[in-house]
């Protein structure tokens, strides 16, 4: 330490209110290549799709949230003690977290007109406790206050370089504070001093949750995927600037210790890195699991391994790597709306390729592509063409089909909307351009209300909406049944997700999603159009029709279809596309 203070009873008295964090924002879950986040005070999923792996009794939905805290810097507390009991501290607006009662934290307090690096005092505080620290009047101080959010004491560096570890480090600094008054003029001054701390490391939460079967977890293990994920080093107490080692630190073990250790419907485990480098294929392996629920105990044995692609860390960052296990979807639950003329859309039809995709033990039920309860769909399917939309927004719908022939008006448009923003799905495969609902839909979602023909053809693209639990349509063909549909033109592209253009014509799309919500939109009435006569994949199907192509167990597949050049078999998606948005509609409802 420098020289010793001079006491006469002047104090800084410090006031630890707490860890001070930033509002926080959600994103719009519905949204898939473009980020329109929601704001609330809550978290903020990240933009990247939850993927939903399925076995056993449980589907195990893997998802990534970031928590933001007020900035990626120290905080720096403005004070300016012009006379005794007059401090004027001027604090940042947020959301303040209280430091636990019985956390130690050190103050470092230094004197500014000195070039030395070693303070004038080292004092350890108590969370919950008021702080007097000796000072000396008309001295110019710079104070630091750190901690490691726990009951022990961080420790007085000599170097004034703090280590890190896997604990949670708080730290703040504080612009030069002159002290009013002068040696000896018998006046006792208290100096009072508000801190709030930051976080400087960012923070990786693994989190394992029931809650959501609903069920208690009784019994857990797991492991990290890899000991070298996380990385230490220093913190300058003075400058706040951190320092990270080379290399990333070998762990002694990878199993994870949850929390709580007891019974609990959500565990948790809690890794703290400097923010340096992003991790890649961050990596959680559950060995075996069993929860407690109504209907007795729930487990599995056999490991499973969670992936998360990139966790891009940043100072004062915070990410919940999440799997939360939820029973296996009951379709009774999902309700399905289908209008339009027979057989182009969901009924029970001998040429219906959605309603036999959907009875299909090969793709629902306990053993199917996506394993579901029973293949006991909720559907209500009405084949007229006008005014069957009455109930869209009462009858407690999932999912909405608007097939052939149909002709929306701008009210039944704006329930639509509504439906939409309520997180409903909404596949609208008319092909009946014209109509005042549908130009009102795609004025909306797409920005045009222009059109044309197109041929039999459309070629796919790489969005990743095409890619499910039915098969990779990426860069495939879906084909346009008797080449009677339409295509849009001059589209607005900052709103939508293209799925397919015209094979001819790569500005004129044949289908997109909305990339605000799950809006679908296909140009071809007959998109879903099937015969059970050709479900032999490699072989010629469709003679110009039926392109929603199903195998003689109802699993749908990508074959060939119409031959536009003789001995060249075109291979189209339309039930895979189908089948993809409808599993992905039925998982995101649990």
């Amino acid at each position: 330490m420098q020289n010793e203070i001079i006491d006469d009873g002047t104090r800084l008295v410090l006031t630890i209110e707490g860890i001070e964090d930033e509002g926080q924002a959600t994103i719009d879950k519905d949204a898939s290549t473009s980020v329109h986040p929601h704001f609330s005070k809550q978290t903020m999923a990240l933009a990247d799709e939850a993927s939903v792996e399925s076995f056993g009794e449980f589907n195990a939905v893997t998802s990534l949230q970031q928590d933001f805290y007020s900035n990626n810097q120290s905080e720096l507390t403005k004070v300016s003690a012009v006379r005794p009991g007059n401090l004027n501290n001027v604090a940042k607006q947020a959301a303040v977290t209280a430091l636990t009662t019985g956390v130690k934290y050190r103050v470092l307090v230094y004197d500014n007109s000195s070039s030395s690096t070693v303070p004038v005092s080292s004092t350890l505080g108590t969370a919950g406790t008021a702080l007097n620290i000796p000072v000396e009047k008309g001295k110019n101080y710079y104070w630091v206050v750190y901690s490691f959010n726990d009951d022990t004491d961080p420790g007085t560096p000599s170097d004034g370089l703090l280590p890190t570890d896997q604990r949670d480090l708080l730290h703040a600094v504080g612009i030069p504070i002159t002290i009013p008054g002068t040696v000896g003029d018998g006046q006792e001054i208290k100096v009072p001093l508000k801190i709030r701390l930051r976080h400087k490391l960012s923070r990786i939460k693994v989190e394992v949750t029931a809650a959501n079967y609903p069920g208690i977890i009784t019994a857990i293990s797991a492991n990290l995927g890899a000991n070298n994920y996380f990385r230490a080093g220093t913190l300058d107490l003075k400058t706040g600037g951190l320092t990270a080692n080379s290399t990333n630190t070998v762990m002694p073990s990878t199993a994870i210790t949850f929390n709580p250790v007891t019974n609990n419907a959500v565990k948790t485990a809690t890794y703290y890195t400097m923010p340096v480098t992003s991790l890649a294929n961050f990596q959680v392996r559950i060995n075996s699991m069993t929860i407690s629920t109504t209907g007795g105990p729930k487990s599995f044995s056999t490991a499973r391994t969670f992936t998360w692609p990139m966790i891009a860390n940043s100072e004062s960052s915070s990410y919940t790597a999440r799997v939360d296990f939820k029973p296996l979807p009951n379709p009774v639950n999902f309700k399905i709306l289908s209008v339009g003329s027979a057989p182009y859309a969901i009924m029970d039809h001998p040429y219906s390729g959605i309603y036999h995709a959907l009875k299909s033990a090969s793709n629902f039920g306990p053993t199917g592509i996506i394993p579901t309860l029973n293949t006991d769909w909720a559907l209500t399917s009405r084949p007229g063409v006008a005014g069957e939309l009455t109930d869209l927004n009462t009858g407690s719908y999932k999912l909405l089909y608007v097939g052939y022939a149909y002709i929306l008006t701008t009210a039944e448009a704006t329930a639509i909307t509504t439906f939409l923003n309520n997180g409903g799905t909404v596949i609208y495969a008319v092909e009946n351009p014209g109509s005042a609902g549908e130009a009102s839909l795609l004025s909306t979602y797409a920005g045009t209300t222009s059109y044309t023909s197109w041929g039999l053809l459309a070629n796919t693209t790489t969005n990743a909406v095409l890619n499910g639990k039915f098969g990779d349509a990426r860069s495939k063909q879906v084909g346009n049944d008797a080449g009677a549909g339409f295509v849009i033109t001059s589209p607005n592209l900052s709103l939508i997700d293209v799925l397919a253009t015209n094979s001819t014509n790569a500005a004129q799309v044949a289908m997109f999603k909305s990339k605000t919500r799950k809006f679908y939109w296909v140009g071809d009435g007959g998109f879903d159009v099937y015969n059970s006569s050709y479900n032999v994949p490699g072989s010629a199907n469709g003679a110009n029709s039926f392109p929603f192509l199903l195998t003689s167990t109802g699993a749908p597949y990508i074959g060939a279809w119409y031959t536009p050049t003789p001995g060249t078999p075109t291979s189209v998606a339309n039930s895979t596309v189908l089948m993809n948005i409808i599993g992905q509609a039925l998982l995101d409802a649990q």
